[in-house]
């Protein structure tokens, strides 16, 4: 709801701040599961769509959610009904995040990482089979493949793979060792496989750096109001990241930094 509200200016969101400050979340998967579960809950309501629009805007915003505008439909505890402006309702987050996280939410904290991760990979990877001239047509084995790489490798590392993938399954095709476009790219997630093996011989193997325009809205929360501007989310796998970072601020109540 934070990384919501954030870019909210009298109560609308404001869509040039939005784009300097990046995406709401790394792809549509994550903006809709997370934007549908506020909704859901009835905390944000819809002020304002694109003239663009259609009349079903609902299935819109997925794509474009920084082109809407979200105003928050929270009261104050005083009792009074009025929604609480997005600006306040912002900071009293922000302090909540950052004074009163407790051991019970690492797993939801933990899942939110997990779903933010895998979706900035696969977002990443789509975009350089786009590039390649193909359609990402297996998504369910492409996440699969996803999933287990997360857990020992950094997502530097991963859209480092991702990248080489896309070229590979690209040069099948214009060589002909593809029958076709989806057969091309249906040997994506095989070949990530094959790349991280092959990595794992390269200890200083190139890795993708992003821009921090890049860098979603729901990660600049968990980096620069939970982990105190600890950015090794994109360079850190996920097991060392829980380790090192997570389980000690939720236990201590601030962030260790290793060496």
């Amino acid at each position: 709801m934070s990384a919501l509200l954030v870019t909210q200016r009298d109560e609308v969101a404001g869509t040039k701040r939005a784009r300097e400050l990046g995406p709401f979340a790394p792809g549509s998967s994550s903006a809709e599961s997370f934007i549908n579960e506020l909704w859901d809950a009835g905390v944000i309501v819809l002020s304002r769509a694109p003239a663009w629009r259609t009349s079903d805007h609902r299935s819109e915003w997925v794509y474009m959610p920084e082109e809407y505008g979200w105003s928050s439909n929270v009261s104050a505890e005083q009792g009074d009904e009025a929604a609480v402006p997005a600006a306040e309702l912002v900071e009293c987050l922000f302090t909540d995040l950052d004074n009163n996280l407790q051991t019970s939410d690492e797993p939801i904290l933990v899942a939110m990482i997990r779903e933010l991760v895998e979706d900035a990979a696969y977002v990443y990877i789509e975009l350089e089979m786009h590039k390649a001239g193909l359609e990402l047509s297996c998504e369910a084995a492409t996440r699969k493949v996803l999933r287990t790489m997360l857990e020992t490798l950094s997502l530097a590392d991963i859209c480092a793979i991702g990248w080489q993938a896309a070229k590979n399954c690209g040069k099948c095709y214009t060589d002909n060792v593809a029958k076709s476009r989806r057969h091309a790219a249906n040997i994506l997630p095989g070949q990530m496989s094959r790349i991280a093996e092959a990595r794992l011989l390269k200890p200083d193997a190139w890795k993708v750096e992003r821009p921090i325009n890049r860098v979603s809205r729901i990660e600049r929360v968990l980096h620069d109001v939970i982990f105190a501007g600890q950015d090794e989310f994109f360079s850190w796998p996920l097991d060392v990241y829980f380790l090192e970072i997570v389980v000690p601020r939720l236990k201590n109540g601030c962030v260790v930094i290793p060496g």
